[in-house]
């Protein structure tokens, strides 16, 4: 659960009690996104710890159809060798067609590389004027900075989120 500690069974229990009211915010923009409550998570054959932000249940909803209202927006954009963040589109997909173009001869060369950080230092500025660039909604755009710029929960004190985006929400 997000800091309100709503389960997801509460929230779809009281569903007809909070999504008119939340969606009416949204609509006069006056929506308030909830802190996100972080967690930290094992990194696979690691010491150190991944950080996870938990979004309350009914926050978490909001993010995932507004994901898939971006998503239809940059779907066409995206080249058929882009996989990160997509639908139907994961890492085993990546490999499976690396996997073609190696087996084609197809390949000279091959990159690795590992962004550190990169979901933690992505500045709000930028993606809210790349966002801006394709999506024409203010309503949207209002909502992704409320997003990007809400409290984060840690150890009982609400930290402010001046730079990149949690990872563990839709957007």
């Amino acid at each position: 659960p997000g800091v309100d500690v709503q389960t997801m069974t509460e929230a779809k229990e009281t569903f007809g009690e909070w999504v008119e009211p939340m969606l009416r915010s949204v609509r006069r923009q006056g929506y308030r996104a909830p802190d996100i409550r972080r967690v930290y998570i094992p990194k696979r054959g690691k010491r150190e710890k991944r950080p996870l932000g938990v979004p309350c249940v009914n926050d978490r909803a909001l993010q995932h159809s507004s994901a898939q209202v971006l998503s239809a927006i940059y779907e066409a954009d995206f080249l058929p060798c882009s996989f990160g963040g997509r639908p139907e589109r994961g890492a085993h997909h990546a490999l499976a067609t690396l996997n073609e173009v190696i087996a084609g001869g197809k390949v000279s060369w091959v990159l690795e590389a590992d962004l550190k950080n990169f979901f933690g230092s992505l500045s709000h500025e930028w993606v809210l004027r790349f966002v801006e660039h394709r999506v024409g909604d203010p309503r949207m755009i209002s909502l992704i900075r409320r997003w990007l710029k809400a409290g984060i929960l840690e150890d009982g004190e609400v930290y402010p989120n001046e730079e990149g985006t949690p990872q563990g929400g839709s957007i």
